[in-house]
Parts: structure tokens; sequence; C-alpha cells
């Protein structure tokens, strides 16, 4: 659609930017025993297409992406099958604006997120994809960056956006490829719906409050792995159920004028119950609630951003067992900066903490796992300095290795540097 639009020269403004990142760990290592010294290095690129036709009510959006990160040309993100993210989720959009108050998307969406400060602006530049440790998640990968925060959609579909009143919109979006899945229903699509309602409070800020129809992995809730996990040793299985997510954040915009901006949010999956036929046994699983905070202050040269989050209150009940509750966690990050104008200088730190585990042993008794408990933490400056169209990154690192490490915590350590050229 978008390339018959252009082609028929509906389209008065079209515009191409692009970005091209290499970057290297020049050397790093561990503190595990007998481990060797290290050396890795990636290439990724990008091209994107804008677009708008004369009076500004359809436009479109491509983007085209790739990477490689070994001599046999592998994709760079070791979590996604080699083609897999480029072949099925292209990404790219086309949007129609009939009138002022009603916006229409098809296509990828990558829409409604509202992890403003903890998400990607944290670090305040790309430095997470080449120096900065610890960018999509906190430290040992204990939970998400947008724990207590909506991280937005992104899956191809729909989307509708209207403002019916001044200061309020109402977002929609749908992940109509969900179908294509076999077995899936119209049920299984419409019932992992997204939708969000901000409300402009004047002299404050912006209210979100996001309901989510599920998550994208196999049964829709965030809980399906947790309760595996808790009751594994009971021989119980999960609750395959998807279910609601609702998410409530207020970002406060009113020290705007003194640069402090805050986030906080909260968020909590409704419960899931369910019958496990294998041990005849009733299963209900309570969500985590997840809360988080963010804070940006900067001052003349000097900047600082910090994110916390926790999630708590977690359980599974049954027939027959005292209820197996979900570790305590907790995240801290912190980021200070400073501006020298030929350079600046960034100190990417933070930590994180995990509760005692409890499970279930015999006699369906509920006990603490001993060891169990962990704490992670990080120590990364770095330094990003621009010339020309070109940005150059160069840092240190120095982490615990994870939060669930075993006995005594491995320490990792590197010496990674980039450079990122945009037009």
């Amino acid at each position: 659609m978008l390339l018959l639009l252009i082609t028929s020269g509906a389209f008065a403004d079209i515009s191409f930017s692009g970005v091209l990142g290499t970057g290297a760990n020049l050397l790093g290592g561990s503190s595990e025993k007998d481990s060797d010294l290290q050396a890795s290095g990636f290439i990724w690129g990008r091209l994107q297409l804008d677009t708008v036709n004369n009076d500004g009510t359809l436009g479109g959006l491509l983007r085209l992406r790739t990477g490689f990160d070994t001599q046999d040309n592998q994709y760079y993100w070791a979590w996604q099958d080699p083609g897999t993210w480029q072949t099925y989720n292209p990404y790219g959009w086309v949007w129609w604006k009939p009138v002022e108050q009603v916006k229409l998307q098809a296509g990828f969406v990558d829409a409604l997120a509202t992890d403003f400060i903890v998400g990607w602006d944290f670090n305040g530049n790309d430095a997470e994809d080449y120096v900065a440790h610890a960018g999509y998640e906190y430290t040992g990968e204990i939970f998400p960056r947008s724990a207590g925060f909506y991280n937005g959609t992104w899956w191809t579909g729909a989307a509708l956006f209207i403002n019916p009143i001044p200061n309020l919109a109402i977002n929609i979006a749908i992940p109509y490829t969900r179908g294509n899945i076999t077995g899936q229903t119209a049920a299984d699509v419409y019932g992992y719906m997204h939708g969000q309602a901000v409300y402009t409070i004047a002299g404050l800020g912006r209210a979100f409050l996001t309901v989510t129809g599920g998550k994208q992995d196999e049964y829709g809730t965030p809980g399906t792995m947790n309760i595996a996990a808790l009751l594994a040793p009971a021989g119980w299985g999960d609750v395959e159920k998807n279910t609601a997510t609702v998410y409530a954040s207020l970002l406060l915009t009113a020290l705007e004028d003194k640069n402090i901006d805050i986030n906080v949010g909260v968020s909590y999956t409704l419960p899931v119950s369910g019958h496990d036929d294998h041990t005849d046994t009733d299963i209900a699983y309570y969500s985590p609630v997840a809360a988080g905070f963010g804070l940006s202050y900067s001052y003349g040269k000097f900047g600082i951003k910090t994110r916390l989050a926790a999630m708590f209150a977690g359980s599974v009940k049954t027939d027959n067992v005292d209820p197996v509750h979900e570790a305590f966690k907790f995240g801290f990050d912190v980021i200070p900066s400073y501006d020298f104008g030929i350079c600046t200088v960034y100190l990417n730190t933070g930590i994180a903490y995990k509760a005692e585990d409890e499970n279930v042993i015999a006699h369906n008794e509920v006990v603490k796992v001993p060891g169990s408990s962990a704490f992670g933490w990080r120590l990364n400056p770095y330094v990003t300095t621009v010339i020309g169209g070109a940005t150059l990154y160069g840092g240190l690192y120095i982490e615990s290795d994870s939060v669930y490490a075993q006995g005594s915590k491995i320490v990792k350590w590197g010496i990674p540097v980039a450079v990122e050229y945009t037009f």
C-alpha cells in the first residue's frame, strides 16, 4: 500500500534517514576459574523512509534493519532465530487521519508506551546497544526496565487513536497477525487487544490507564512460567489462561521549568485459576504487584537519571497446600552525567536484590529455598563524543554475572568501544 501511494504521486514529502553502527569489546574476562580473555564485535544498520501527503492526512513509514556478529553472518540478537524478526515483523506502517480527532494505523504497531525516563531514553542515547550495560533490564536481569509501566505494543496489526474531547486520548491496538497462528480464533485475537486512556491534567502532567488482554507468549499470562517454577516439584501444571494486566502511571511535568521530570507507575495482572486434571488440584495464581519510579534532572551541563522498581505479593494457592509466595525483587539504577564540551561522561551503576524463593517439597510442605536470595551490582563508566554525524562511544564495565548465580558470585569485566553514524 505504501509503495503504491508513493509511486502514484500521492505524497509530496518523502524523507530518508539511516544509521550505521559498529562496535567491539576490545577485551573482557571474568572471575570464573580457568576462564579465558575474550574479544568480540558486531555491526548493524537501519534505513528508514517517512512520507506524508500534501494535507497531512495520509502517511507511512518503512524501516529496514539488519545486524551481524559472527563471520558466518548470524544475527547479533542472540535471542532471535536468524531472519525471524525481520521476516515476520517488518517495521513499517501506513496511517490515515480523516479528521483531526481520529487516526488509524495499519501495519507494525509500536506505540502506547508509558515507560518515560525508565525505558529507552534512560541512557539518553544509543549507548545501551554499545557500551551501557543493563540497558533493557535491571542488574542481573532481575526484571525488565519497564517494571510497573506499560512498555508499549510491539506486533503487527492495527491501532486507532481518538481524541474525543480536549485533553483526553483513547487508544486501541489489535494484533491481527496473532490469528495466523494455527488454532487461533477471533476470540484469541480480540482477547489480546490493548486499550489505553490518557488524560492531560493542566499544571500537573499526564495520567495513563492501560489494560492489556495478554502478552505475546504462548498462553498470554505472565504467570504461566512462574507457576511452573513454583510448583513443579509437587507435580502440578500451569494455569494456561489469558488474563488482563492493568497499568496506571502518572508522568509529572509540573516541574519542567526546574528541569525535573518524574514518572510513577504500578501494574497488576489479574488472578488466574484453573484445574490440573493430572493431579486433580485447583490452582490459583496471584501475580505480583509491580511498582516503578523514574526521575530525570538537569542543571547546566550536569544531568542525572534514576529509576527503581519492586515486585512483591505474588503467590500461588492450591487446595491443600499453604500459599507459595514469589520472591520479593528490587532494582535501582542511576546515571549521573556531565558534558565537558569535548565529550560527555556517564557513570552507569545499579544494584538488584531478590529475596529467598519458596517451593513445595515432600508432604506438600512449603519451605524457603536455601541460598536462593541474591544480590547483583554493576559499575559502568563510559564516554560519548560527537564528530560530525558520528557518535563515538567508549567505556568499561565491571558487574556481577547474575543475581541468580549459585555460591560465590562471578564478576565480569570488559572494555567496549563503538561508533555510530547517522544521516
